[in-house]
């Protein structure tokens, strides 16, 4: 990575976050990425993991002079593919991280200031990014929670309403997890905590602060990822609206979100709730499993596991209630209903 006499400045995230037509480049290593990095960065490590890990031991044995030696001896070696990848971004405005804002970060500024590129580095790199995203968790939104017993259609429902403008947050999409035993099915790998966090915070920051936010009841923990402190206080304070339907609905929406699992992988999951479901329903759920008769399958999941959890949690909740009574309605006249309970 070059070094000459390229003016080289920072700005603070504040400024950043708010800025239209960019693009943001993560130089960290793949690793460094992989646990955490600013919600739609782009991953150009200036070095490998092993490069990386190396460059610390020979810091740590050897020196600092030594560690930038050998670091800009495998910067020179990435410059070719970096400026490739970029090429395609010279109509943005480039916004550069590293972890702290410092040598990675300002030598790939160089770089390209030197291509003619329009870059920015972040101040204090990806330390200040972690610390914006999580005290953006500090500010209230006047949330209203979309419950209902499971398959309710409460996420579809949720994005319809997004469609029609309205405020909503996916918790479930942003954790890439349905929030149960079966959460899972048919989905990607969870991302980290800290990567959760990170774009939760990113809807957090860009869902308006004005009128309500409509958010659908949780868990604390969905999947492997846990909801923070500040948003599940927000939650556990708001208006609470019930979607009330019947188990018929219920089945056909779950048959429609789900598919069909795969049988093995669906026993497995019975195995995991056994001890709540009982010995003889998980019997009779694995034969159902086995004749494929997922619609009785999903009725008894509901009926002996699912709506037992529900009503225990719906009842332990104090904020104000309100329930929706939903029969043949389609999902523009149940988005109607909510949004008169949520201004009554």
């Amino acid at each position: 990575m070059i070094k000459n006499s390229y003016k080289v400045s920072s700005i603070k995230i504040e400024q950043a976050i708010n800025r239209t037509n960019t693009q943001w480049v993560d130089v960290r290593s793949p690793r460094e990425y992989e646990k955490g990095h600013f919600t739609n960065a782009i991953n150009l490590p200036i070095f490998n993991n092993k490069q990386f890990e190396k460059l610390g031991i020979v810091y740590k044995d050897e020196g600092q002079v030594k560690a930038i030696e050998l670091g800009q001896e495998y910067a020179s070696i990435r410059t070719s593919a970096i400026l490739k990848k970029l090429s395609g971004f010279r109509d943005k405005d480039i916004i550069l991280y590293c972890a702290r804002g410092g040598m990675r970060s300002e030598g790939m500024q160089i770089l390209l200031n030197s291509k003619n590129f329009n870059v920015n580095r972040i101040h204090r790199g990806y330390k200040s990014i972690r610390e914006h995203m999580l005290n953006s968790f500090k500010i209230q939104k006047n949330l209203i929670i979309l419950g209902g017993n499971t398959g309710s259609g409460k996420t579809m429902i949720l994005n319809k309403m997004k469609c029609q403008g309205l405020s909503i947050i996916d918790l479930e999409k942003i954790a890439n997890h349905r929030g149960s035993a079966f959460g899972s099915l048919g989905l990607s790998e969870q991302v980290t905590q800290q990567q959760f966090e990170n774009n939760l915070a990113f809807e957090w920051i860009n869902t308006p602060n004005q009128g309500h936010t409509y958010i659908e009841s949780e868990s604390r923990k969905i999947g492997r990822v846990v909801i923070p402190n500040e948003i599940w206080e927000n939650m556990s304070t708001a208006k609470y609206i019930k979607i009330d339907m019947g188990i018929d609905r219920r089945v056909k929406n779950l048959l429609e979100e789900y598919g069909s699992p795969d049988k093995r992988t669906l026993k497995k999951r019975i195995d995991s709730i056994e001890r709540r479901l009982g010995g003889q329903n998980a019997k009779i759920a694995k034969k159902q499993i086995e004749e494929n008769n997922l619609s009785k399958f999903c009725e008894l999941l509901l009926e002996n596991y699912y709506d037992k959890l529900y009503k225990k949690s719906f009842n332990k909740r104090n904020t104000e209630k309100k329930i929706i009574y939903i029969n043949a309605e389609p999902n523009s006249e149940i988005i109607d209903k909510i949004i008169r309970a949520a201004n009554e």
